[in-house]
């Protein structure tokens, strides 16, 4: 089983535990719990990592680019995330 397919199986796994997360809860007319959020995130991350598997894979000029810009903007969104959730604590 290629490393494509994982990541679509995952995406799928995680995809239906977060369907599981929401059904209940839209049944008592009540907001999901987090961890629905979380698994949906994960399925779409799962489904995203399957669709630029095949150019990561590569190791060009165009995956280094793109690998350049996702630690950049990790980078800034964790500190953001650092700077206003940290004092919060």
């Amino acid at each position: 089983m290629g490393v494509n397919k994982t990541y679509i199986g995952f995406g799928i796994f995680f995809l239906l535990m977060s369907i599981l997360h929401v059904i209940p809860a839209f049944f008592l007319r009540e907001a999901p719990i987090p961890a629905g959020y979380m698994m949906f995130a994960m399925a779409v991350m799962s489904f995203c990592l399957s669709y630029l598997f095949p150019q990561f894979k590569m190791k060009d000029e165009r995956s280094r680019m793109i690998r350049e810009k996702g630690m950049f903007y990790s980078y800034f969104f964790m500190l953001g995330y650092i700077i206003v959730f940290i004092p919060l604590l």
